[in-house]
Protein backbone atom coordinates (compact mmCIF):
# COMPACT_ATOMS: atom_id res chain seq x y z
CA UNK A 1 0.00 0.00 0.00
CA UNK A 2 1.49 3.32 -1.08
CA UNK A 3 0.92 6.19 1.29
CA UNK A 4 1.21 9.88 0.51
CA UNK A 5 3.55 11.60 2.94
CA UNK A 6 1.79 13.93 5.37
CA UNK A 7 4.52 16.55 4.90
CA UNK A 8 5.13 17.86 1.39
CA UNK A 9 8.64 19.20 0.90
CA UNK A 10 8.99 22.82 -0.21
CA UNK A 11 10.40 21.83 -3.60
CA UNK A 12 7.49 19.42 -4.23
CA UNK A 13 4.65 21.62 -2.97
CA UNK A 14 4.13 23.63 -6.19
CA UNK A 15 3.91 20.42 -8.24
CA UNK A 16 1.50 18.92 -5.70
CA UNK A 17 -0.72 22.00 -6.17
CA UNK A 18 -0.34 21.93 -9.95
CA UNK A 19 1.23 25.39 -10.16
CA UNK A 20 4.69 26.82 -10.81
CA UNK A 21 7.02 27.86 -8.00
CA UNK A 22 6.43 31.59 -8.43
CA UNK A 23 2.65 31.21 -8.20
CA UNK A 24 2.96 28.92 -5.19
CA UNK A 25 5.29 31.31 -3.35
CA UNK A 26 3.17 34.36 -4.14
CA UNK A 27 -0.37 33.05 -3.66
CA UNK A 28 -0.40 29.80 -1.68
CA UNK A 29 2.63 29.71 0.59
CA UNK A 30 1.64 32.80 2.64
CA UNK A 31 -1.47 30.88 3.79
CA UNK A 32 0.44 27.80 4.95
CA UNK A 33 2.37 27.09 8.14
CA UNK A 34 5.92 25.96 7.45
CA UNK A 35 7.34 22.83 9.06
CA UNK A 36 11.10 23.19 9.58
CA UNK A 37 13.17 20.02 9.88
CA UNK A 38 16.47 21.80 10.21
CA UNK A 39 18.26 24.86 8.91
CA UNK A 40 17.42 24.13 5.26
CA UNK A 41 14.59 21.61 5.19
CA UNK A 42 11.12 23.12 4.93
CA UNK A 43 7.83 21.38 4.29
CA UNK A 44 4.08 21.95 4.47
CA UNK A 45 1.29 19.83 5.91
CA UNK A 46 -0.50 18.17 2.99
CA UNK A 47 -3.84 18.57 4.76
CA UNK A 48 -3.25 22.35 5.06
CA UNK A 49 -2.47 22.49 1.33
CA UNK A 50 -5.61 20.50 0.53
CA UNK A 51 -7.67 22.80 2.75
CA UNK A 52 -6.29 25.87 0.93
CA UNK A 53 -7.22 24.29 -2.41
CA UNK A 54 -10.77 23.53 -1.22
CA UNK A 55 -11.18 27.08 0.13
CA UNK A 56 -9.84 28.55 -3.10
CA UNK A 57 -12.16 26.36 -5.18
CA UNK A 58 -15.18 27.25 -3.06
CA UNK A 59 -14.45 30.98 -3.33
CA UNK A 60 -13.06 31.26 -6.85
CA UNK A 61 -13.85 28.10 -8.76
CA UNK A 62 -16.29 27.66 -11.63
CA UNK A 63 -18.37 24.69 -12.64
CA UNK A 64 -17.04 22.50 -15.43
CA UNK A 65 -17.97 22.84 -19.09
CA UNK A 66 -21.65 22.17 -19.65
CA UNK A 67 -22.60 22.55 -15.99
CA UNK A 68 -22.23 26.32 -15.91
CA UNK A 69 -25.16 27.02 -18.22
CA UNK A 70 -27.72 25.14 -16.13
CA UNK A 71 -26.56 26.73 -12.84
CA UNK A 72 -25.84 30.21 -14.19
CA UNK A 73 -27.24 33.02 -12.01
CA UNK A 74 -27.90 35.08 -15.16
CA UNK A 75 -31.46 35.51 -16.25
CA UNK A 76 -32.49 35.38 -19.88
CA UNK A 77 -33.94 38.57 -21.33
CA UNK A 78 -34.88 39.51 -24.90
CA UNK A 79 -31.93 39.74 -27.33
CA UNK A 80 -32.80 43.35 -28.14
CA UNK A 81 -31.90 44.30 -24.57
CA UNK A 82 -28.61 42.35 -24.46
CA UNK A 83 -27.91 39.98 -21.60
CA UNK A 84 -27.93 40.70 -17.93
CA UNK A 85 -26.78 39.03 -14.76
CA UNK A 86 -28.49 40.04 -11.55
CA UNK A 87 -26.07 41.84 -9.28
CA UNK A 88 -23.30 41.95 -11.89
CA UNK A 89 -22.73 45.23 -13.71
CA UNK A 90 -22.44 44.88 -17.46
CA UNK A 91 -23.69 41.32 -17.48
CA UNK A 92 -21.59 40.29 -20.48
CA UNK A 93 -21.55 36.66 -21.46
CA UNK A 94 -19.48 35.01 -24.16
CA UNK A 95 -22.68 34.63 -26.18
CA UNK A 96 -23.48 38.35 -26.02
CA UNK A 97 -19.86 39.28 -26.78
CA UNK A 98 -19.90 37.01 -29.85
CA UNK A 99 -23.15 38.61 -30.97
CA UNK A 100 -21.74 42.13 -30.53
CA UNK A 101 -18.54 41.18 -32.36
CA UNK A 102 -20.54 39.78 -35.29
CA UNK A 103 -22.51 43.06 -35.46
CA UNK A 104 -19.28 45.09 -35.46
CA UNK A 105 -17.80 42.98 -38.26
CA UNK A 106 -20.98 43.37 -40.31
CA UNK A 107 -20.91 47.15 -39.81
CA UNK A 108 -17.21 47.30 -40.80
CA UNK A 109 -17.81 45.25 -43.96
CA UNK A 110 -20.79 47.32 -45.07
CA UNK A 111 -19.13 50.65 -44.19
CA UNK A 112 -18.79 52.97 -47.17
CA UNK A 113 -15.23 54.01 -48.15
CA UNK A 114 -15.80 57.70 -47.32
CA UNK A 115 -16.57 56.76 -43.70
CA UNK A 116 -13.33 54.84 -43.29
CA UNK A 117 -11.18 57.92 -44.03
CA UNK A 118 -12.96 59.90 -41.31
CA UNK A 119 -12.15 57.31 -38.59
CA UNK A 120 -9.07 58.23 -36.56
Amino acid sequence: MDLLPRVVRQKDAPKYCGVNTNYFNRHIRPHLREIRYGPQMVGFDRIDIDKWIVDFKDNSGRLGYGKEEENKPCRRIPKSQGSSCEGKPGGLTSESMEREFAKAVKRAITMKPQHISSIK
